[in-house]
């Protein structure tokens, strides 16, 4: 993420319909903290997806670690006007296919297997 992106990142991140699955509205303070982490690139691989034909961002995909399990976990939001455009589908299928390692290679297999519920779960296999 650039610094370019911080006003986007909180319009997105601010947004109460965007956040209802993601333990909602963080204070603006935390949101700042948490764009200048990801600016830094300290906070987990970040992409933001934006629209080809305008350059206007759309929204984020973060691969990061789960909090809570020892396993990946693929995260993402995207402003109002964006959903039902396919912007979701498309960002993770390119992210998993550059981060998905290939099946059957030792000890990539294990993570691959960790992987593959991400696929699933986002209705991408």
């Amino acid at each position: 993420m650039r610094l370019g992106h911080v006003p986007f990142f909180l319009r997105l991140t601010g947004d109460p319909e965007v956040r209802v699955h993601l333990g909602g509205v963080a204070p603006l303070s935390r949101r700042l903290s948490q764009a200048w982490s990801y600016i830094r690139a300290d906070a987990g691989a970040l992409w933001v997806v934006t629209d080809r034909a305008a350059r206007v961002p759309q929204g984020l995909i973060v691969l990061g670690h789960h909090a809570e399990e020892d396993a990946p976990e693929l995260s993402y939001q995207f402003l109002r006007r964006s959903w039902g455009h396919g912007y979701a589908t498309e960002a993770c299928r390119a992210v998993l296919a550059v981060h998905s390692p290939p099946p059957d290679r030792g000890r990539d297999a294990s993570r691959q297997r960790r992987l593959a519920p991400l696929a699933g779960a986002a209705g991408l296999c």
